[in-house]
This record gives C-alpha cells, structure tokens and sequence, in this order.
C-alpha cells in the first residue's frame, strides 16, 4: 500500500515516561536520556540511521521545536 499522506500543518508530540517525541512531517526527533536522535522517516521508515550529527542545521530546529512543543503541554 503506497499512498502520499497529507503534510500537517504542526508538528505532533508525544511523552512517554522518560521519552519524548516530535514528527513533524518526514523527520522525528527523538529525547531519551538526554540524548537526542533525529530520523528522516521518508528516506529510513525504520530509523536506522540517527541525522543529529550530520544535519545540524535541521537537527537544531526540530530540538527547538520539540522544546517549544515540550513546555506547552
């Protein structure tokens, strides 16, 4: 089944105990631990390989993001 999904126009949250979460259309970032982990889900739906390191430009503004996120709730 292959469909395109339409882009939301704000990113969607989730915390689970120590976990939190931000997708924002194709890329997820990841804060457990105090750690970070960013995903492209377009290009790696199985999330095998972590952006945080290699694009730190977008990696800055999803942490920011999941920040502005993170005190909303």
């Amino acid at each position: 089944m292959s469909r395109e999904l339409d882009r939301r126009d704000k990113p969607l949250g989730f915390l689970h105990r120590e976990r939190g979460v931000l997708i924002d259309n194709e890329h997820k970032i990841i804060f457990q631990d105090g750690e970070y982990e960013l995903f492209d889900l377009q290009s790696d739906p199985e999330e095998t390989t972590n952006l945080i390191d290699t694009q730190r430009d977008l990696a800055e503004a999803m942490k920011k993001a999941y920040h502005l996120w993170q005190e909303s709730v």
